[in-house]
């Protein structure tokens, strides 16, 4: 049975979440932000290259809470990969038709039975060894949009810089319409992101109490399906401050031990004006003590009444997103 987090940790843990890959310009933006935080991994030895060159240099902590049948998972992987390839044409187990999940009874089965060439149903499988399975395919997905994304970005560049050339303007655009504009990986899969990543981090002896995310879909599903979590605070946020960096910590920590507001001083906003800033941070809390009891209130079928939540402990659910302008 995993165990509860007994109280908020006296050095505040921030991670990344749900997902277990980190491109290096993210990780460069989320340090250039809010500082470093950590990066949970599925299997250990397959750590992408990017965060074991940030985790050199201190913008990243990697952390493997469970090891053991990294090689299981790994063929179960390839199998499921060739599975997509046969039956969708494509390796994505993300992009199933609608209205059918990877965690779907009867479509996961459907998968399994064909993988072991039998139809008599197996004995179904750990769910942490599910739920690191489903990481390790969500990770080498997003791997693969991550680089697909660079390509076109670069591809952008080009264009920009030839279209300057032509017009003897170093100032020209692009026109939006014809610029790419990267996916959020979280609308894939969002719910099972959610929860197979909250599965992984209770397996930590000290979890997180601080979610850091660029998914919107993330975001919104979490505010959506977790009774009594709420928006506190959106950012502006200007040029890098270590000011900020340490009152937002010092801010987060206040929140997850569960403060009164009226006792809570939020950071004030960095140097940039609103109207030249181009990212924003929105602060949200979760009625939830730790990861495991974040797992347990999602996948509980009855939610508790309002103001049953439990520890007065919170987590505290960070969004970094685009300034809409």
């Amino acid at each position: 049975m995993i165990k509860k987090s007994e109280g908020v940790n006296k050095t505040l843990k921030s991670a990344y979440f749900p997902f277990t890959y980190v491109s290096g310009d993210l990780i460069a933006l989320v340090n250039q932000y809010v500082g470093p935080f950590e990066v949970y991994q599925p299997l250990a030895e397959q750590t992408p290259v990017p965060l074991i060159t940030a985790a050199q240099a201190g913008h990243v902590d990697v952390r493997i809470p469970v090891r053991g049948e990294e090689a299981q998972i790994l063929e179960a992987a390839r199998r499921s990969q060739d599975w997509g390839m046969a039956h969708q044409g494509h390796m994505d187990a993300f992009k199933v038709p609608a209205g059918r999940d990877f965690y779907n009874e009867t479509f996961a089965a459907e998968i399994r039975s064909e993988i072991l060439g039998t139809n008599t149903r197996q004995a179904e499988p750990a769910p942490l060894y599910t739920s690191r399975l489903f990481l390790y395919l969500a990770q080498e997905f997003d791997r693969q949009q991550s680089a697909l994304h660079e390509e076109l970005t670069a591809s952008d560049l080009n264009r920009k810089q030839m279209f300057s050339d032509l017009k003897g303007d170093a100032e020209t655009r692009l026109p939006g319409s014809e610029k790419h504009s990267p996916e959020d990986l979280g609308e894939y899969q969002t719910r099972n992101r959610i929860a197979s990543w909250l599965r992984l981090a209770a397996a930590e002896a000290d979890p997180p109490s601080a979610l850091l995310t660029n998914s919107r879909a993330v975001f919104d599903h979490l505010l959506e399906f977790v009774p009594e979590a709420e928006i506190r605070q959106t950012f502006d946020l200007g040029q890098p401050d270590e000011a900020f960096k340490q009152d937002l910590y010092n801010y987060w920590r206040e929140l997850a031990a569960g403060q009164s507001s009226d006792a809570i001083t939020p950071p004030a906003e960095t140097a940039l004006t609103a109207e030249a800033a181009q990212m924003q941070l929105t602060v949200a809390l979760l009625p939830a003590n730790s990861p495991a009891d974040l797992l347990e209130k999602l996948l509980e079928e009855e939610q508790k009444p309002p103001g049953d939540s439990g520890k007065a402990d919170r987590m505290v659910l960070n969004l970094l997103s685009d300034k809409k302008i």
